[in-house]
């Protein structure tokens, strides 16, 4: 696996001499007068191919500045990090400025509220010669210059220990030169607060790394086939970076679609657009967007445990319980009662994990329900729209349910009172516009009746 055990980190990548001209020529010439508009949000997830334990890695909104400039607004989870006042917010963030095929400008990481170090900032601008850093977190506040040229990918982690991997990816391959007979030789430099003054707090140390272009491939992104780009990145693995060894796809347009690196899997794990950043999944509208953002479409499908069970030994029922004690959710206390006319008691507990996961967990409780699958929309379709007298219109929605990460895991094992429907279930969904925004009003589902004659 890959160690993150980063303090005080950043990484910054930057290119020779070839993407050095035409990067300060970007960012010389990339200039027009578009408003700033949303072109996309979405969410990235990393699974570990050990255990297969998926996380969520950041949320994002990408927007589209003036001069053409791009900008994510980047939401990281911080589950690592306590806070200092628990009556308040306790986030950590990040701003991206990017050109148009993602080549970096700046880069800002916040902490709000934080037990680490307070709050605070750290923000790097690209200069021709140089990346100017400026810290403002409480006891690490100066500015440094670190003396660097051409074009720069930034992955980098403030008083943290948590690194924001697919904007690394996403920036690093977008200076590469999409020729599979060309290498693409560059550098990496571990950004620290190693100075004793604040004139020379932020200082950097190179390392080499390599980007090569390894042509086209078709992947699954979001249930759809998608065309990507593949690059190999590798380098890394210093005292400063780590092991840069990875395999990533980008879009036409350049966006982190997924990435392996070490023995885990970076991929979108959500994404609406507005314009066609992948051209192989939905433009959404503002309907569609209140149809995906409504609570309508966020239902979920659990399985209920019980704290103590009689179950058939050697049954799918005792397997269940068994694969959940597997995963860390449950532990099974020995019974004195044994097997009895071949049913077995079974005593369950459960762990931290279990705690966490079940819904509305209460220390009395008997049954503890655990979310195994979610309502997944597969597509939208509109059906009927008018204006008066309230512009109004009807779409067709067409969902299933998608297994979480634990019912993946427990998908082989269910038995049939838990098992996971595969088939694709159409509702019609009635929205109407008010206060200057679209509002799903009603969603007409099949009846259960219905759904049980399919």
């Amino acid at each position: 696996m890959v160690t993150r055990g980063f303090v005080g980190l950043a990484f910054v990548v930057l290119s020779l001499f070839m993407v050095l001209v035409v990067g300060f020529q970007k960012y010389r010439t990339n200039s027009s007068s578009a408003a700033r508009k949303r072109l996309a949000e979405g969410a990235y997830a990393m699974e570990s191919a050990s255990d297969h334990l998926k996380i969520d890695v950041d949320s994002f909104n990408l927007w589209s500045g003036p001069d053409g400039h791009l900008k994510a607004e980047i939401e990281i989870p911080a589950p690592g990090i306590p806070a200092r006042d628990k009556t308040k917010a306790h986030r950590q963030t990040e701003m991206l400025e990017m050109n148009s095929d993602f080549t970096m400008r700046r880069f800002r990481y916040e902490l709000e509220n934080s037990a680490v170090s307070g709050d605070g900032a750290l923000d790097c601008s690209v200069h021709y010669s140089s990346l100017e850093c400026e810290s403002t977190f409480e006891g690490s506040s100066g500015k440094g210059s670190i003396d660097v040229r051409g074009g720069y990918a930034v992955q980098f982690g403030a008083e943290i220990a948590l690194l924001d991997d697919p904007w690394f990816f996403t920036t690093l391959v977008a200076h590469g030169n999409r020729d599979t007979k060309q290498q693409g030789p560059m550098e990496a430099v571990g950004i620290s607060f190693d100075g004793q003054t604040p004139e020379t707090l932020i200082t950097g140390r190179p390392t080499h790394a390599n980007l090569n272009y390894v042509g086209m491939d078709t992947i699954t992104v979001l249930g759809h086939l998608v065309n990507a780009h593949r690059f190999q990145v590798s380098g890394g693995g210093s005292r400063d970076i780590p092991d840069l060894a990875s395999t990533v796809w980008v879009s036409e347009r350049g966006l982190l679609l997924a990435a392996d690196w070490g023995d885990e899997r970076i991929e979108l794990s959500r994404f609406l657009q507005r314009e066609q950043l992948i051209p192989e999944l939905p433009v959404e509208d503002d309907q569609t967007v209140a149809i995906r953002h409504s609570e309508q479409f966020q239902g979920q499908q659990y399985m209920r445990i019980q704290s103590a069970v009689w179950v058939n030994a050697d049954s799918p029922d005792e397997s269940v319980y068994h694969t959940l004690q597997r995963l860390g959710l449950v532990d099974i206390e020995k019974s004195d009662r044994g097997t009895v006319q071949g049913k077995r008691f079974l005593i369950l507990k459960l762990t931290e994990a279990g705690k966490a996961a079940a819904t509305k967990w209460k220390e009395e409780a008997t049954a503890w329900d655990i979310p195994i699958a979610r309502e997944r929309i597969v597509e939208i379709q509109q059906n009927q729209q008018w204006q008066k007298p309230v512009p109004s219109a009807i779409y067709i929605v067409s969902y299933r349910w998608a297994p979480n990460e634990f019912g993946n895991q427990l998908k082989e094992s269910l038995p049939a009172k838990w098992a996971i429907s595969t088939d694709t279930i159409t509702a019609k969904v009635f929205l109407q516009y008010a206060r200057n925004e679209w509002k799903v009003i009603r969603v007409e589902r099949p009846s259960e009746e219905a759904l049980k004659r399919r």
